[in-house]
């Protein structure tokens, strides 16, 4: 006469663990995937205000009275705090030379 055992059911702690491990790992690589996501977003965004701003102060440039500005290469800080952390080091040089009006101009020929 043979004795029948029922089959034990359940999982090894050696399989447990190997799945637990699986599932820290998988969640791991998810969180630095957002992180890393979320991080390229903000840089880019402030990157995007910071050239805006940049394009204000150049648009604010070509409107200045071109006989009031001062000849050589100035150096304009940025105008708000945001460019200074987006783009560290920085700066908008711009180069001004005399004003010559149209009609004094000469034609090389």
């Amino acid at each position: 006469m043979s004795i029948h055992t029922p089959p034990k059911r359940g999982f090894t702690v050696v399989e447990l663990l190997a799945a637990f491990m699986i599932v820290g790992v998988c969640i791991t690589m998810f969180t630095m995937l957002v992180s890393t996501a979320a991080d390229q977003r903000q840089t880019a965004r402030m990157q995007r205000i910071a050239a805006d701003q940049l394009q204000n102060t150049l648009e604010y440039l070509a409107v200045l009275d071109p006989e009031k500005m001062e000849t050589g290469t100035q150096d304009f800080t940025p105008l708000q705090e945001i460019i200074a952390r987006s783009l560290p080091g920085g700066k908008l040089q711009v180069e001004c030379k005399p004003y010559q009006p149209e009609s004094e101009k000469t034609v090389k020929t």
